[in-house]
């Protein structure tokens, strides 16, 4: 297939990533498997959706200790990447890093097993940084810094 060699790179061209888009799109299953890593339409939630309408491309890696994901939007940029632990991609285990329209990071941080956990940073459009929160891991979390124009009084 003559996605074989394309695909399994880290980078696609915008003109594969619009024939592979294609492809998925006329689809049945919505999902392609090549050389290990799979191919799959998502929603804006970052799961496997069954409709053209609003999807995204999910490319997942399999890796020696689980999947490297990355989800691209309609022109090939980054939604989101991140690791997953298993093969149902469900359960988040490693640094994510999630991406506003113009390409720049909108928060990045870290799951341990599915669990959000140590600091996660949000950033605005313009990339500087509005706040920090520290998770636990034990469902509690405390906003260490919040910058902006919603900044009120007592915000930590």
């Amino acid at each position: 297939m003559l996605f074989c060699s394309l695909m399994t790179t880290m980078v696609i061209g915008q003109q594969d990533y619009s024939r592979l888009l294609s492809q998925l799109h006329s689809s049945e299953s919505k999902s392609l498997n090549i050389d290990g890593t799979n191919y799959s339409l998502v929603s804006a939630d970052f799961t496997v959706t069954t409709t053209n309408k609003g999807s995204y491309l999910r490319i997942a890696e399999h890796q020696q200790e689980g999947w490297s994901v990355r989800v691209l939007a309609a022109d090939g940029d980054p939604l989101m990447t991140g690791f997953y632990s298993d093969v149902a991609l469900t359960i988040p285990n490693g640094r994510f890093t999630y991406y506003h329209p113009n390409d720049r990071m909108e928060c990045t941080g870290t799951f341990v097993n599915g669990v959000k956990s140590g600091v996660w940073i949000r950033y605005d459009t313009s990339g500087n940084v509005i706040a920090e929160r520290v998770y636990t891991g034990l469902g509690t979390d405390e906003l260490l810094m919040k910058n902006g124009p919603d900044m009120k009084a007592g915000d930590r």
